[in-house]
């Protein structure tokens, strides 16, 4: 067996060539070689168009879809393009605006949310009235009106916490 290669060398060189350095992410290079944001040339055409009408130029930016607006089409939110001078802080303006945390390359912190004791908790009114519906097709039978509504008021208060705060 040769002494130079040891199983403890095999290893120590298997490692080294499965993790590769760590990368550097700064504000400029934060976003180099991630194209455009679009895996086709269709997409890419419509959103740019999209962009475009919405008062965007998509040149030289990047389209994130994790910051783009539930509901709205491929490069529609101009707020989802991404400058390639200030990458970071564009994506951590758009998160402190609209209330989101996020950590990784950009690092904002979620707002903290105060739940006001000032209300009672109350069970909704669907959740009620589904209970209610299995308790009466449990029962095999018909209800009065006023038969429903002690049923809902049972319900409501079974459902309800004691302290009327819900945890």
């Amino acid at each position: 067996m040769d002494s130079k290669y040891t199983p403890s060398t095999k290893l120590r060189d298997s490692l080294r060539s499965s993790f590769p350095c760590p990368a550097i992410h700064t504000n400029t290079n934060f976003l180099s070689g991630q194209g455009d944001g679009f895996s086709s040339d269709m997409i890419r055409k419509k959103a740019y168009a999209n962009a475009r009408e919405a008062g965007v130029n998509p040149t030289g930016k990047v389209y994130s879809s994790q910051l783009a607006r539930k509901g709205m089409g491929a490069g529609k939110d101009p707020e989802a393009w991404i400058p390639a001078d200030d990458p970071k802080g564009h994506i951590a303006r758009v998160c402190q605006k609209r209330g989101m945390g996020c950590e990784g390359s950009v690092n904002v912190d979620a707002p903290a949310y105060e739940i006001s004791d000032d209300k009672p908790y109350r069970v909704a009114d669907d959740i009620i009235e589904k209970e209610a519906a299995m308790i009466v097709e449990d029962r095999g039978g018909d209800l009065t009106a006023q038969e429903h509504t002690n049923l809902k008021d049972e319900v409501r208060e079974r459902l309800t916490p004691a302290d009327g705060v819900c945890a």
